[in-house]
């Protein structure tokens, strides 16, 4: 096991994070060292939640030790299969799914979506076929549903308006992860019947034009962990320095100097109070109220 080392000595910036929570991460994507210690920091730092995606059906059996492991829902949950991957399922795809949501009533969808990006190993029409298939499974055991989206709003949009645009149809709680679509695309969402849910990661910082006609009691703040780190924008917030970061010895995840842990959403929470000219604290409970309501932890 490698030994990892990181900083908790800023103890003023420690007392002052707000309770959060994490609405996207990959917790099996860490190693189990890494795991540990982003879990204690993220408890530390006052993250009450971080919800783990399921990306294969592989994932579904590897979560469940470490959903043992951590009690009061410290640790949510949500099981589907992620349109990088969909050329590793099985025959029995749907129906595996359908047994651990039904096994977990607290689980969610997600990761599911659409993904330009991978139509030259899944089709468009692959995808969206199997993206209806959980959307459909979602509805029908009334789950929160995580989405993810790259370069196919218009075609995630035309899915949508098919099971969302009935306003006698039992709606969900709709997670778009890792957003940043444009107006138009934001506008389109917010008129669907669904409790539409605005997942921002730390790529945000760099595009708040995105963010115009966002509500914000619309929006979630993620850090997609072990991904999508941005050490600048993290450490313009003031709330973290380079020696918060914890560097991913001998490559142990592939491709990544550095990794992202659900605490660094605390610098989403300090970028959107000085965008509306608010103060963290009222930026703080306005997002963790969001999120407990999309999560259906409170009514």
């Amino acid at each position: 096991m490698e030994e990892i080392k990181t900083n908790l000595q800023n103890k003023e910036n420690m007392e002052n994070f707000y309770p959060i929570i994490d609405s996207h991460t990959h917790l099996l994507d860490y190693t189990e060292s890494q795991l540990e210690i982003i879990l204690e920091n993220a408890s530390k730092a006052n993250v009450k939640h971080i919800m783990n995606n399921c990306c294969v059906e592989a994932d579904f059996i590897k979560i469940q030790p470490i959903l043992k492991k951590y009690k009061d829902n410290f640790i949510l949950n949500s099981y589907g299969l992620h349109p990088w991957w969909l050329n590793q399922r099985s025959p029995n795809w749907l129906e595996n799914l359908r047994e651990y949501l039904e096994k977990d009533p607290n689980s969610q969808v997600g990761e599911i979506g659409l993904d330009q990006l991978k139509y030259d190993q899944t089709s468009k029409e692959e995808q969206i076929e199997i993206l209806e298939k959980q959307l459909e499974l979602g509805i029908e055991l009334d789950r929160v549903i995580s989405v993810h989206c790259v370069r196919a709003q218009p075609e995630m949009q035309k899915v949508f308006k098919k099971y969302f645009k009935d306003p006698k149809k039992k709606t969900v709680n709709i997670i778009m992860h890792s957003y940043s679509g444009n107006k138009e695309m934001t506008k389109g969402y917010l008129k669907l019947n669904a409790n539409i849910y605005f997942s921002l990661s730390q790529g945000i910082i760099r595009k708040p034009e995105f963010l115009q006609v966002i509500p914000l009691e619309n929006i979630l703040v993620e850090s997609d962990g072990p991904y999508q780190l941005c050490e600048k924008e993290v450490s313009d917030s003031g709330l973290f320095s380079e020696k918060d970061f914890i560097t991913n010895q001998n490559n142990l995840i592939p491709k990544l100097e550095k990794i992202n842990e659900p605490r660094f959403c605390h610098s989403l929470i300090e970028f959107l109070a000085k965008l509306h000219n608010k103060s963290r604290q009222e930026i703080a409970q306005i997002v963790y109220t969001n999120s407990l309501k999309a999560f259906r932890l409170i009514k």
